[in-house]
């Protein structure tokens, strides 16, 4: 069985400064103060927008290609916990097959998932 990442590796994104500032293309990390623009300081100061964008030289190089699927389903069922996030995946995992089928999915792509989700669901499903 191949391997695939569950989630985009630009998540994992180490770019020391990723915080960029539009008006003089100014970088910092998080705590960068330079919301106000230059020459400006003190409550009072012209205030302007940050925003967060990591350089794409800072992605890790990935090991295994990025798997669709789940990274689809977490975008879709990330938050949800419990009963609701088992409901998801059992449905998921059901539907593999037909998107496999209709060519969506690789067969690759598709055992890999399957078998991450079975994993998932068993782990939060407790026996009586």
């Amino acid at each position: 069985m191949r391997l695939f990442n569950s989630r985009d590796q630009i998540t994992f994104n180490t770019d020391p400064a990723p915080v960029l500032r539009p008006s003089d293309g100014a970088r910092g990390g998080f705590e960068m103060r330079g919301n106000f623009l230059p020459g400006q300081s003190g409550p009072f100061g012209e205030l302007e927008s940050l925003l967060i964008d990591p350089r794409p030289e800072y992605t890790p190089v990935p090991h295994n290609p990025t798997s669709s699927v789940l990274t689809q389903f977490r975008q879709m069922h990330g938050a949800r916990r419990g009963s609701d996030l088992v409901h998801a995946a059992i449905a998921w995992r059901g539907n593999l097959g037909v998107a496999t089928l209709n060519g969506v999915y690789t067969v690759d792509e598709a055992t890999h998932a399957a078998r991450v989700l079975s994993r998932m669901i068993d782990a939060a499903v407790v026996p009586a």
